[in-house]
């Protein structure tokens, strides 16, 4: 199970823009991501309302300006990297 974390972690970072910032977890499931420059709760509502995309506000966890994406619930549906391509756009807009 740790390398198909690994795997879906790699996956996205490797397809998402190089504008977007991220924390590389060693082992977790999650990846905080920040994209721009505002708030962490303002994105993470921006993100539910305009792409349907659940985030968690990275002030959370100490990481303002960040949000927390879950890698298991990208995967939800398909086991394979067409499974995540259209949340990689999602977050990029």
């Amino acid at each position: 199970m740790a390398e198909e974390f690994e795997m879906r972690r790699n996956y996205i970072l490797e397809n998402i823009s190089p504008l977007i910032k991220y924390c590389k977890p060693a082992g977790a499931f999650y990846l905080l991501l920040k994209i721009g420059d505002m708030p962490s709760g303002i994105l993470a509502q921006k993100l539910l309302e305009e792409e349907k995309l659940a985030t968690v506000p990275g002030d959370d966890f100490g990481a303002d300006g960040y949000v927390r994406i879950s890698l298991p619930r990208i995967w939800k549906y398909k086991r394979n990297d067409k499974a995540v391509e259209p949340v990689c756009g999602r977050i990029q807009k």
